[in-house]
């Protein structure tokens, strides 16, 4: 009898601290979706919610550089080392793989400037490059006769500068030597910013060049503090949110579970 009558209490106790945990639980989702709910720019599509956030909303809301601004509909970047007419326009944000798709906008000639894509400073990188150096011909290359392989340059580009027929890119991984005698080398390696998409179906320079000068989009990863993106990315591709707990004081991930009530699975067990 002493034995059922422990048991009964032992899960008395565990039904109410399992209850307490559930309305602990709603409220710190209530308090967080009230404080932190998902925005857009005026006329804008993309969503913006945790681990982003609008430079307007409370930094609580998002993580640590990774607070986004609006100009008119476009929900733009801040990129510091880019001049005042160039901005980068977020076409997309994929919460469940962890990644942001931005568009370089006002270039005319995007090649000039994607060595000021410089993220080193900020809480973003790029995800897929291909590195080019440029060359400067006196003639046009004639790949035929000069024996240089068409897959790895690119050219004339006449918008870099020097004449009509005489700027090239050129793979950084190919040597000099195989080069044409009336080509010098002007420029350090520069990272050609590429999608994922692109660099599966081309494999030629020319093409990549191309890809990127007629969508000027790039692919971008982020980082948040104390590493906690592996954890918002799981638990945004399992069907949950990732949200912040100002009572945990930790990234979170909010699940509505089958009966409707909401769990919290921390970042520790993502």
């Amino acid at each position: 009898m002493v034995r059922r009558l422990c048991i009964f209490f032992l899960l008395q106790l565990l039904y109410a601290t399992t209850c307490a945990l559930e309305k602990g639980d709603q409220v710190d989702l209530e308090y967080f979706s009230r404080r932190c709910p998902p925005e857009r720019c005026t006329g804008g599509s993309t969503e913006i919610r945790y681990p982003f956030r609008l430079e307007s909303s409370h930094p609580y809301c998002g993580s640590t550089g990774l607070a986004l601004s609006c100009s008119g509909d476009r929900t733009i970047l801040p990129l510091p080392s880019l001049p005042p007419a160039l901005t980068l326009s977020v076409v997309s944000i994929n919460y469940s793989i962890g990644v942001l798709t931005a568009k370089l906008d006002g270039p005319s000639c995007p090649l000039q400037y994607i060595n000021l894509l410089n993220f080193s400073a900020s809480s973003y990188s790029l995800m897929h490059t291909t590195d080019f150096i440029t060359v400067n011909c006196s003639s046009r290359i004639n790949y035929s006769s000069d024996g240089s392989s068409s897959m790895n340059i690119a050219g004339p580009i006449s918008c870099l500068g020097g004449g009509p027929d005489s700027i090239y890119a050129v793979d950084s991984f190919s040597y000099m030597d195989e080069m044409p005698p009336y080509c010098i080398m002007i420029s350090d390696s520069v990272s050609l910013p590429q999608k994922l998409e692109d660099s599966m179906q081309v494999f030629d320079l020319t093409s990549l060049i191309n890809a990127f000068t007629q969508k000027m989009e790039i692919e971008l990863d982020w980082t948040m503090r104390d590493e906690t993106k592996r954890q918002c990315v799981v638990c945004e591709f399992s069907g949950g949110r990732c949200g912040f707990s100002q009572a945990r004081s930790q990234v979170v991930c909010f699940k509505t579970e089958l009966h409707g009530m909401i769990s919290i699975v921390t970042s520790d067990l993502c």
